[in-house]
């Protein structure tokens, strides 16, 4: 599931469109050439159960090198954060991928700038450690992205936001 395609060799964001246009540009399909930002193949616009509204491989492909390893509702989430960020005049773009000063690679869910302010937002909907949670937020750190955490897991989240407030509590 991508929010990303080419249409007549634009790019485009599926969050961009209010539900009423995403319909009426899927009945347009046959006036645009609509291709998979990840490979070229070509590609349909959908809507999930969720309302989620997404761009697919009209056909299986073994050339495409990424995979749909994400649950629906992890997928949705993104989507609303997306779609909502952009209605609130951020540039965003999903899977979006960087690298800090010294060379530690990332790839956040969604990232999102306005002005000079640079965010990304990360959805976790699977089980992650303190530990892990707190290195990954270093990364962002050292990228100079500030960095919004969305947790399922209620516990994990209690745990990180103690640690985050005993942290703004000790800094100078």
């Amino acid at each position: 599931m991508a929010f990303t395609c080419m249409m007549n060799n634009e790019k485009i964001y599926s969050f961009h469109y209010p539900p009423a246009a995403w319909i009426d540009l899927k009945s347009q399909k046959k006036a645009h050439a609509f291709t998979m930002s990840c490979c070229g193949e070509a590609a349909v616009l959908k809507t999930s159960a969720l309302g989620t509204q997404f761009f697919a491989h009209k056909t299986k492909s073994e050339k495409c090198p990424v995979t749909d390893d994400e649950t629906k509702e992890h997928l949705f989430a993104k989507y609303l954060v997306s779609r909502t960020l952009h209605e609130m005049g951020w540039q965003v773009e999903p899977e979006k991928r960087g690298v800090t000063p010294d060379g530690t690679q990332w790839i956040a869910d969604v990232y999102a700038e306005k002005g000079n302010a640079k965010m990304a937002v990360e959805i976790q909907w699977s089980p992650q450690t303190y530990e892990d949670t707190v290195a990954r937020q270093q990364i962002y750190m050292d990228a100079g992205i500030r960095c919004v955490w969305l947790l399922r897991d209620a516990k994990s989240s209690n745990e990180i936001g103690r640690a985050s407030c005993r942290e703004r509590v000790s800094s100078p």
